[in-house]
């Protein structure tokens, strides 16, 4: 993509965004991101990413690999009421919504997500928050997650459980 850059965020050693690829996803259950440059910070922004029906779950997976994922601390608040959901743990991929924030009845969700030590031989540490919001309802979560993987991250998809994607962008920004 252009080089469009944005600013970092206050407190981070980054000085600047490079958008590096962008979707927008109207079909279709995954959306890819594959042969990203090697950079030691990604940075995902999904802006009001809907679906067709139903309430899937959506996942995150890096380089194509189902496994070595968990979950360090996920905290979420749905219909006003906050949870601390300490118990989840899916080695296979990183679930980026929280129950059933992710439905038709919702106008869709945003959500930021910040992959750490990208290009490093270390374990990936992965933050994120997610909003969603109705009429009536909003709800949010945040959370951070470990890869516990040492390859450098070339690729980053999105999977749902079930049904398509049927609105929204996902854009991915790199930084050094």
């Amino acid at each position: 993509m252009g080089a469009s850059t944005i600013p970092a965020t206050n407190g981070a050693p980054i000085t600047s965004w490079v958008q590096l690829a962008t979707s927008s996803p109207t079909s279709g259950a995954t959306v890819s991101f594959t042969s990203l440059s090697s950079y030691k910070q990604y940075r995902v922004v999904m802006s009001n990413v809907g679906v067709n029906t139903g309430n899937p779950t959506l996942s995150m997976t890096l380089n194509n690999t189902a496994s070595n994922y968990s979950y360090a601390l996920p905290f979420y608040n749905q219909a006003s009421s906050l949870y601390q959901n300490v118990g989840i743990n899916n080695s296979s991929s990183i679930n980026i919504n929280a129950g059933t924030t992710f439905n038709t009845s919702y106008y869709g969700f945003t959500s930021e997500i910040v992959i750490d030590f990208s290009n490093q031989s270390t374990p990936k540490s992965i933050r994120y928050s997610m909003a969603s919001s109705t009429i009536a309802t909003n709800s949010y979560v945040d959370a951070w997650a470990i890869w516990n993987n040492t390859a450098t991250v070339d690729r980053i998809d999105f999977s749902l459980s079930s049904n398509s994607f049927a609105s929204g962008t996902i854009t991915v920004f790199g930084s050094n």
